[in-house]
């Protein structure tokens, strides 16, 4: 038996506290994407702490990114996402646009320690996210099944890239506006190891 949350608070604008949800039994949840989506109001996801997402394989679309279907897309008061860092993520294959347009997060470190080495597609994940100075928390990922990124920090407000200094981009075949209009970069030492061979 697999549990599908797609799309299930989506547009709910003026929801702030989702507390109810913090016994939810998630166990069998195989399909997050758009679940709180435009969520505008939404501020923290301490809620989710306790949940069991170690089947979830989709935290956004695998089809057609452009619709913009992560599990957080467009949640613009999101700024506290402590409450996911000890989710399992380690059977998780795709987290486009997971955080796309989150404009009001700034610390992604409880992201850490995450299992991404399933993960094939990242593009948009942080999409406009005009807050985040740095992505020094993604430092430690395990990126060797990753084959898209594109226009993953699209927008940012990152300074430097020195947490992906040691990312495999060994399966990635193009690098599409991964960092465009991110006004505030201006270190990019970080991808000098980066290893291009594949990318055409």
């Amino acid at each position: 038996t697999y549990m599908y949350t797609y799309g299930m608070f989506e547009d709910c604008t003026q929801l702030e506290n989702i507390d109810g949800l913090s016994t939810w039994n998630t166990s069998s949840a195989v399909d997050m994407r758009s679940m709180f989506r435009k969520c505008s109001k939404l501020k923290n996801v301490n809620a989710l702490s306790l949940w069991n997402v170690s089947r979830v394989k989709y935290f956004g679309d695998s089809y057609n990114s452009d619709n913009q279907l992560g599990i957080f897309s467009d949640c613009e008061s999101l700024s506290d996402i402590s409450g996911l860092s000890n989710w399992n993520t380690s059977s998780v294959t795709i987290m486009t646009n997971m955080f796309y347009n989150c404009r009001s997060l700034s610390d992604i470190t409880p992201l850490s320690g995450w299992d991404v080495s399933s993960v094939s597609k990242m593009d948009r994940m942080f999409y406009n996210c005009v807050s985040l100075n740095n992505v020094d928390g993604l430092s430690k990922w395990n990126t060797d099944a990753l084959s898209l990124i594109d226009d993953m920090f699209y927008n940012s407000g990152i300074t430097n890239v020195d947490g992906l200094s040691n990312w495999n981009i060994s399966c990635i075949k193009h690098l599409w506006s991964v960092f465009e209009y991110s006004k505030n970069l201006t270190d990019i030492n970080g991808l000098s190891g980066w290893d291009f061979s594949n990318v055409t």
